[in-house]
């Protein structure tokens, strides 16, 4: 207990020691610093105090000159810059109106492929024909009746299931004509009685597909049911941005099913599109992103994102702002030069009247007329 003060004081003294240590360096360090300050300070207003004797120093006409100069010249490249910033402005804008319109054409395009699936699965569960071939459970019927109308359908694949909700017939286009599809959420649906229109995935292929799916009733009585569906596929995808020229790509909620980019080995997070309308960067490529989402599909939202190039958009920018830059130092020196002839007309009389005003003062002739 009698030790413990000279064991604390012979620990604390070297820390005590090497905190004064670095406090006195860091105050050198902070001196040198706060003088050059000073001395800059000090050549700054050395600088200024001598702009200042040689300004006072200049003749009346050239201080008038150099302000009215000044004042001129300041208003023109104001103007010309303040022009290209308003212009560049709106090339941006127009290629976010242009975006948007390829948002709406595709939402428009999908939301009538949605609409059409829903009326096609209606067609199809209500043709009497094909309701009596599900009540014979006679696919040969199903398929002679499904012939005239594959025209009008305009659909990948058709798919029929009797009442025990095994597959009666099977009719697909090459796009899917090898595919094995997730139907356990499309069969529950309806052998449950409800219509449902949902997407579905590829077991075996990287695609979604967009399906109708209704339940066949004859004399109240359900025989079975009908599934119709379209695949999302970069070829639709890419046919829709043809006519645009942007690019697309679809999600169903956070996973990615379609892209144009596909060619290219592109693949995006839907946490890249975190607001409706964004910048970002697609290799060294910059795009401008907007985002639209598709209705009426139950079970995962369908979003849309639509891309746009920036490249030709900052190329002409970048030739604007050099244009505005040419122009503002080509019409720097017709200001200037217009400038200079109009203050030294307006100072000239100002200039005479001052120089007969000191011949009077020193010769004491009041019969000097100054000629303006």
């Amino acid at each position: 207990m009698h030790f413990t003060p000279v064991l604390l004081g012979r620990i604390s003294l070297p820390v005590l020691s090497r905190f004064v240590l670095h406090s006195s360096a860091y105050a050198v360090r902070l001196a040198q610093e706060v003088r050059k300050l000073n001395l800059a300070i000090l050549g700054y207003e050395r600088q200024h105090k001598k702009l200042t004797q040689t300004y006072r120093g200049l003749p009346l006409r050239w201080k008038i000159n150099l302000s009215f100069v000044s004042t001129c010249l300041g208003i023109w490249l104001l103007g010309a810059f303040s022009s290209a910033y308003v212009f560049s402005q709106y090339l941006e804008k127009q290629s976010e109106e242009q975006l948007q319109s390829v948002v709406t054409l595709a939402q428009d395009e999908f939301e009538y492929r949605v609409n059409s699936l829903r009326e096609a699965a209606e067609l199809l569960s209500k043709q009497p024909s094909l309701q009596q071939a599900l009540l014979t459970k006679d696919a040969q019927k199903w398929q002679q009746a499904i012939q005239p109308l594959k025209p009008v359908l305009d659909v990948d694949i058709i798919q029929v299931f009797n009442a025990d909700q095994t597959v009666l017939l099977s009719v697909r286009k090459p796009v899917v004509a090898d595919t094995s599809l997730a139907l356990g959420a499309v069969k529950e649906s309806i052998f449950s009685g409800a219509f449902n229109l949902r997407l579905i995935e590829a077991n075996d292929a990287y695609f979604s597909m967009l399906v109708a799916a209704k339940p066949v009733i004859n004399e109240q009585t359900q025989t079975g049911g009908v599934m119709i569906g379209n695949a999302i596929t970069r070829e639709q995808l890419q046919g829709i941005a043809d006519n645009s020229g942007g690019e697309l790509v679809a999600f169903a909620g956070q996973r990615q099913i379609a892209s144009t980019f596909s060619d290219r080995g592109e693949r995006f997070s839907f946490d890249h599109f975190s607001t409706d309308s964004q910048y970002l960067r697609v290799g060294d490529t910059p795009y401008l992103a907007k985002i639209g989402m598709i209705t009426g599909v139950d079970g995962a939202a369908v979003t849309l994102v639509a891309m746009q190039s920036l490249a030709p958009l900052r190329q002409l920018q970048r030739r604007l702002w050099l244009n505005a830059l040419w122009v503002s130092a080509l019409g720097s020196g017709v200001v200037a030069m217009v400038g200079y002839w109009t203050s030294t007309r307006i100072t000239r009389p100002i200039e005479v009247v001052t120089q007969t005003a000191q011949q009077v003062i020193q010769t004491t002739d009041f019969e000097l007329r100054a000629k303006v």
